[in-house]
């Protein structure tokens, strides 16, 4: 059987934007052929790079729908920018843990309180009340 292929991000290649699906191939659809709800990834390579994270954001659902942008950055890790303004890094590897930390603070008071959450070092968070 053939299974369709189903746009999962949209991918800013040297400017334009293009769909890739759950394993960071580029897909051949037209931007306005779809939904432009769909999260926008930017970065360098930033398809190479999507397994890492595609996992997160198949499984976190709560977290997904609320998401904006991607930007990642080799050797730096991945931010996710959220509608309501507020924005989480994460490191390149060890996600699982960093995730299930992160999800904890979403359903805190603390998430209320600060919109600047930085996860990259393990065992740490950073927040803040600035801009992201």
């Amino acid at each position: 059987t053939i299974e369709e292929q189903k746009p999962f991000l949209k991918f800013n290649v040297d400017g334009n934007e293009k769909f890739i699906d759950i394993y960071g191939n580029i897909l051949e659809f037209k931007i306005n052929d779809l939904n432009s709800q769909i999260i926008k990834l930017e970065g360098k390579n930033a398809n190479l790079y999507l397994n890492s994270i595609h996992k997160f954001l198949l499984n976190k659902n709560s977290l997904i729908k609320n998401i904006n942008s991607i930007f990642f950055e080799e050797n730096v890790g991945w931010k996710i920018v959220f509608s309501e303004k507020s924005c989480v890094f994460l490191p390149l590897k060890k996600l699982d843990k960093v995730i299930d930390i992160f999800k904890n603070v979403t359903e805190s008071d603390l998430y209320k309180n600060f919109n600047f959450f930085d996860l990259r070092i393990i065992g740490r968070i950073y927040m803040s009340k600035k801009e992201c």
